[in-house]
């Protein structure tokens, strides 16, 4: 009897219940009166990760197809586009150029090989060296590689021999190599960079501008002045002129710094969205970003952050102007707000510890 007695809610009932309190009711009840009394479009949000489903569901002839779409529409881009792009899909005319440089280097490296083993009477010794076989074993990217006195060993020659042969015959460098991200290099991650690609695109052919955005924290106790001491000093323990760490937002376009605030606490949800409505206050300053904003012109990129695409931002910028478009995974360097972050990172802990 009492499902009977049970009354059906309406939406506006529905929409009572998910609010917190009757101001944020009367907030989202006029956005939504607004949006349908208006045909107004609301933003699209488009959380790279979480949609993978869009392109994981697809076969080869479809990921081929998708692939073929995304570069037609590229091509209709005008060749003035000065956006930022990866570098995958930018006909860059310097790429052939350092092609080019990288074939002269090996045809360097050949001919120095064959410099030695023509002038045998030179380099009696180091001309019997199989260079090709020593390439081989220096070039085997292992847990260890063998030393300059083992491989002067399997070679017979002297410790002096070897370390010419591999620096100055094949013309290679000791450096100090990164391990790679097997995460990064998934096929999760391609699909999900070709999902990222077909609405950038998208949003280029629409004319769309690009707002990126990212926080870093600056640390001044990572900054290590250096001092004279005595020689007998043990350990140096330098406490003075300390401070706390900083966190910093940034938003960045293809213009230069659109907006910047410094705070003394970790980002969270409620401070990302006051830092969204602050931007908002910062384009409404000029008519020409504020006819930009209030047309829905501008995508704001960011990456994964549980801050950037938590429930709380999205539910307070659903009704707003920003369009939303996250980056891949492992994918800092689509970013602009990144390289800004770098330039000011080294210009920090490169200052002396005494300088204010």
């Amino acid at each position: 009897m009492e499902k009977f007695l049970k009354k059906k809610k309406t939406m506006q009932e529905y929409l009572r219940d998910n609010c917190s309190n009757e101001q944020e009711y009367i907030k989202v009840f006029k956005a939504e009166s607004i949006v349908k009394a208006s045909n107004l479009s609301l933003p699209t949000f488009v959380y790279t990760p979480k949609r993978s489903s869009e392109v994981t569901k697809l076969n080869d002839l479809e990921v081929a197809v998708l692939c073929k779409n995304i570069n037609e529409k590229f091509n209709q881009l005008s060749p003035t586009h000065s956006d930022f792009l990866p570098k995958e899909y930018v006909g860059n005319p310097d790429d052939q150029c350092v092609l080019e440089l990288d074939i002269d280097e090996n045809r360097k490296s050949l001919n120095r090989i064959e410099y030695v083993k023509s002038h045998s009477h030179y380099y009696p010794v180091l001309s019997k060296i199989d260079f090709e076989l020593l390439r081989k074993k220096i070039s085997k990217f292992e847990f260890k590689q063998p030393t300059i006195m083992e491989l002067a060993e399997e070679f017979n020659v002297s410790y002096n021999i070897m370390y010419r042969a591999i620096k100055f015959v094949l013309n290679m460098k000791y450096l100090k190599c990164s391990r790679l991200n097997i995460k990064s290099q998934s096929k999760l991650n391609d699909l999900q960079f070709l999902l990222y690609m077909k609405y950038y695109v998208e949003y280029m052919n629409q004319g769309k501008e690009f707002l990126y955005i990212d926080e870093c924290s600056f640390n001044n106790s990572k900054r290590g002045g250096m001092r004279w001491i005595d020689k007998n000093t043990e350990k140096v323990v330098f406490d003075k002129v300390r401070v706390s760490g900083i966190s910093l937002i940034l938003c960045v376009s293809k213009k230069g710094v659109i907006y910047q605030e410094t705070l003394s606490k970790t980002i969270d949800s409620k401070t990302f969205c006051s830092f969204i409505d602050n931007l908002q206050v910062k384009l409404t300053e000029n008519i020409e970003t504020f006819n930009k904003y209030k047309s829905g012109n501008y995508v704001l990129v960011m990456d994964n952050a549980s801050c950037h695409v938590s429930k709380e931002t999205y539910n307070h910028m659903k009704f707003g102007k920003f369009n939303v478009l996250t980056l891949p995974p492992y994918c800092p360097f689509y970013n602009l707000a990144e390289y800004a972050f770098n330039m000011l990172k080294k210009r920090f802990y490169a200052m002396n510890i005494t300088k204010k």
